[in-house]
């Protein structure tokens, strides 16, 4: 990290690869100036992709830019991972580049270990359809909920094909293809529910309600006097699972 005397801060997994790395106050991880005249999300990426190894990203997976943020002069790119053109689900970046173009941070949980997806052995071209992937996810759904019936279930949005690697999520299991599935039911039971589908199988093999458990909190501010205004200066509210 040039123009610093601090060492970096890194933090590693289990298995030494780079989940965190921070330049030290007063330092930068240099990016190439090519990379930097192209902006932010080329240059992260071209950092990224110089220290695969290190991040412990395949040589078969790709990374791309998505959500950019910009705060105060600092840039923060989110930037997925997909191997063979299917999205890793829950394997993404986050990466903070300075006004300068220069990495300030990088924090990541990329899926490492894909060897059985390099191989072959779990393919990436889904043998069951989307259509019987919504109809096993619905039945799936229909039996988690007592109030509602298969037919008062519906699909919300297209079926769409993700590489699940449990690891991502800290959990244990192989990488498969899966259909991710949104079900959701208005009444007489609100529901709405993401369902992981085996694209090989048919089988629902993870789910999680996308409906957040959240306080509606209202926040006043006093102004340093013992009267509480009528209206709240922020509103927090429930918001929606991602």
């Amino acid at each position: 990290a040039p123009s610093a005397t601090e060492q970096p801060v890194v933090f590693q997994d289990d298995n030494g690869y780079v989940r965190f790395l921070g330049a030290p106050q007063g330092g930068v991880f240099k990016v190439d100036s090519a990379q930097k005249a192209a902006g932010a999300p080329a240059g992260a990426k071209a950092f990224l992709d110089a220290h695969r190894d290190a991040f412990g990203v395949s040589d078969s997976s790709s990374l791309a830019a998505g959500r950019i943020l910009t705060n105060g002069g600092q840039t923060f790119v989110h930037l997925g991972q997909s191997i063979g053109g299917v999205q890793v689900f829950g394997a993404d970046a986050s990466v903070q580049v300075n006004a300068d173009g220069n990495v300030v941070n990088v924090l990541n949980d990329f899926a490492r270990d894909v060897s059985a997806i390099d191989s072959g052995a779990v393919p990436l071209t889904p043998t069951v359809t989307a259509q019987a992937a919504s109809d096993a996810a619905r039945q799936y759904v229909d039996s988690l909920y007592s109030k509602v019936t298969f037919g008062q279930l519906s699909v919300s949005g297209s079926p769409a094909l993700n590489v699940y690697v449990p690891s991502v999520l800290g959990q244990d299991g192989p990488a498969r293809l899966v259909w991710l599935i949104e079900v959701v039911a208005a009444a007489p039971e609100k529901v709405d529910e993401r369902v992981f589908v085996d694209a090989s199988s048919g089988q629902a093999i993870l789910h999680y309600s996308l409906i957040c458990d959240d306080r509606n909190r209202k926040i006043y501010d006093v102004n340093n006097t013992t009267s509480v205004p009528d209206a709240p200066a922020r509103a927090v509210r429930p918001m929606r699972c991602t």
